[in-house]
């Protein structure tokens, strides 16, 4: 859903080395763009065969909460994001799959591509719960269409087209109605060879008849008129043809207009953006005298072409037609085709609702009443509101908001919360009197409280404030075994306790088993200066290897320089600007300033990082901060501009709401939770091989 796409020119002399990584999109611009209400991964969009790259962007409906697998192969090279994370990545010749567990609701998808010389492909598919293997991509034409709305066959590609095979009667009339975001630009024949077939096209602002050389005006599109509603009769055995608009008055009447009998049937073909079928009704009509119509008096037209003049009345399911005379006349509803009152003057209405039911019927008015039963409609067609139920109706779809009211609502920031259900904007409140966190529905009147137990992730969408501590003042992050990140500055470490001072915690105690690490001089590898500090893979592999002689005695620490040297061993002290350090059987004392992290790189035993104190509940949050601290607490109150909580490892502490950016509820989404030293764990050396001599 709301597909988007983007094309890119690479330049023809670049060579197959610079394509061996993907290019940076962000820093080219598009040669070709648009977008499609619903869509698929389609290369011809590019109009290109070598040295381009192509963007697809757009939404993914998960109807259940589970694990999804998504397929990707192409050529040149191609990879497949969701929710902005990487899930896949394919090369020439080497299809790739990634499973990922999913919340039920919307996701966003993301496709990037690019071709650098031979052959372009691009093929994606994904599986889930009760979803067989699916392809993401289509370059049928028949795929051009889509339904829209209420069913409505729709297209967003120009040149788009469809055909029906159909045997046409001897006389049959047709109602149409065409819609489109700007004036519709279409061609409608009456067979699939164009040449020959009667065809109502659009040439220009005009709307013409044309076929051989019969060439025949019938109206003009306004500016600004999104549809065209019409009404088409034909009598194949006199040759003779007329349009109507929709109010039944005679347009234009043509004679000498024939249908072919070869490949007959009903032709629609795009020439604009985008195109809808509102409606389109064929009726086959009687042979014989025409009745005459009327066209000052109120009247309800018949599918069988029969017109019975007067007013339509509908009571307890029964319908009516009254004439000024008073005589009754009962109708069957089903059999109704239209409903025309010339003395109705038209206007244009604003706030139109439309409620769409299954079978494709659709009920346009104004809003008057709603609930969980029915919707009450003031429509143009009833001078009393109209109760339409709900139960069949597949969706209600408000009036969009007028451009004014739309720029004011742009302006405002909205937060955003994900749970196992979806996504829903409105905003976080900090300020309701029966609970420290709730949530404001957008449009609604009072915040709602947020449960105990939910599970879910809130995006605070505003001007966040910049760290609000004196970063110099509290030079080190410590990093706790369950991902948190706390700025700090240590007092004193020992195997049993860890003491320090904090601007979010009252008092710094910790037992020294939940520490995984502590970073100094300002984070160099943390979150605040993350690019500013790296490690050698392979250094970093051959200290968290234990070497065959110390399996019984594995270290428990590395500690790094800002040099880039490692070293393992056991960190046993730190006080004040010095670090004690145990490694091969000699204790050192280290200055803090040459030392850039020490990190507990021990095997994880079950439940450490679990609190030891059997009152501590299960509700708690994790706040992420605009400096990129983490801290996981129960929210007990906001006062003052900060949020209060107790951890159940340091207890009270406090943090600016200003510098909140997301708060995650529960276990949502706890696979995700990632930290930089997840892998920092010793590891058993490889066996050496010895080979086999074969006995003499």
């Amino acid at each position: 859903k709301d597909m988007t796409y983007k094309v890119y020119k690479m330049g023809k002399k670049r060579g197959e080395a610079e394509f061996q990584r993907f290019p940076d999109f962000s820093k080219l611009t598009p040669q070709a763009e648009g977008s499609f209400e619903t869509g698929w991964l389609d290369l011809k969009l590019s109009e290109m065969e070598d040295s381009f790259g192509m963007v697809f962007e757009g939404r993914l409906e998960m109807g259940e909460t589970g694990e999804y697998t998504f397929e990707l192969a192409s050529d040149d090279g191609s990879r497949l994001l969701i929710d902005g994370q990487p899930a896949v990545k394919a090369r020439t010749g080497v299809p790739e799959e990634a499973k990922i567990k999913l919340a039920a609701g919307s996701h966003t998808l993301r496709v990037e591509y690019f071709e650098a010389v031979g052959t372009e492909l691009l093929r994606a598919w994904w599986t889930g719960p009760n979803l067989v293997r699916t392809p993401l991509f289509s370059t049928k034409a028949e795929n051009d269409w889509h339904q829209g709305p209420g069913g409505h066959p729709k297209t967003n590609r120009t040149k788009a087209k469809i055909f029906r095979a159909l045997k046409w009667p001897k006389r049959f009339e047709i109602n149409l109605e065409l819609t489109s975001t700007e004036s519709p630009r279409f061609v409608l024949a009456l067979g699939n060879n164009l040449e020959q077939a009667l065809r109502l096209e659009t040439w220009g602002n005009e709307l013409v008849i044309v076929q051989d050389t019969l060439f025949e005006p019938v109206l003009t599109i306004g500016k600004g008129q999104k549809n065209v509603r019409l009404r088409l009769a034909l009598d194949d055995t006199t040759g003779m043809m007329e349009v109507f608009d929709f109010t039944g008055r005679s347009l234009v009447k043509l004679n000498g207009v024939r249908l072919v009998e070869d490949n007959s049937g009903l032709y629609i073909h795009n020439r604009g953006q985008d195109l809808t079928v509102w409606n389109l009704n064929v009726y086959r009509q009687p042979v014989g005298t025409k009745q005459q119509i009327n066209l000052s008096k109120p009247r309800v037209h018949m599918i069988d072409g029969q017109v019975v003049y007067g007013r339509l009345f509908v009571e307890e399911g029964n319908a009516y037609v009254l004439n000024e005379d008073q005589t009754r006349h009962d109708i069957n509803l089903e059999q109704v085709d239209r409903i025309v009152r010339p003395n109705i003057k038209l206007a244009k209405v604003t706030d139109m609702a439309k409620l769409f039911y299954a079978d494709g019927g659709v009920v346009r008015g104004q809003i008057q009443q709603l609930n969980s039963d029915q919707v009450i409609l003031q429509t143009a067609f009833a001078e009393k509101p109209v109760s339409c139920a709900l139960p069949g109706a597949s969706t209600l779809q408000l009036s969009p908001l007028n451009p004014e009211k739309r720029k004011n609502e742009q302006i405002q920031d909205k937060d955003q919360l994900f749970c196992v259900s979806g996504l829903l904007h409105g905003r976080l409140s900090f300020a309701a009197s029966n609970s420290p966190l709730s949530w404001k529905f957008e449009g609604a009147m009072k915040p709602v409280r947020l449960s105990d137990a939910a599970e879910a992730r809130v995006e605070r969408n505003r001007d966040l404030a910049e760290p609000t501590f004196d970063i110099k003042a509290f030079p080190e992050l410590l990093h706790l075994k369950n991902q948190e990140i706390i700025p700090c500055k240590i007092e004193s470490y020992n195997k049993e306790t860890l003491t320090f001072k904090s601007p979010f915690i009252v008092i710094g105690k910790i037992d020294s088993g939940h520490v995984k690490g502590v970073e100094f001089a300002n984070g160099m590898f943390g979150a605040r200066e993350k690019e500013s500090f790296t490690i050698d893979d392979v250094k970093l592999d051959r200290a968290l290897t234990i070497p065959r002689f110390n399996r019984d005695n594995p270290p428990s620490h590395v500690l790094v320089a800002k040099t880039g040297d490692l070293m393992r061993g056991s960190l046993l002290d730190i006080s004040g600007q010095r670090i004690q350090f145990e490694s091969k059987l000699r204790k050192m004392n280290i200055p803090v300033n040459r030392v850039a992290m020490v990190v507990n790189v021990s095997i994880p035993e079950e439940d450490l990082d679990k609190p030891r104190d059997s009152h501590i509940t299960n509700d708690n949050v994790r706040a992420t901060l605009t400096d990129g601290s983490t801290l996981v607490f129960e929210a007990l109150e906001s006062n003052d501009g900060k949020l209060l909580g107790l951890s159940p490892f340091y207890g009270e502490m406090a943090i600016p709401i200003a510098s909140i950016q997301h708060l995650t509820f529960g276990e949502f989404e706890k696979e995700k939770l990632k930290s930089v030293f997840d892998e920092w764990v010793v590891q058993q050396g490889r066996e050496p091989e010895y080979s086999k001599q074969p006995p003499p």
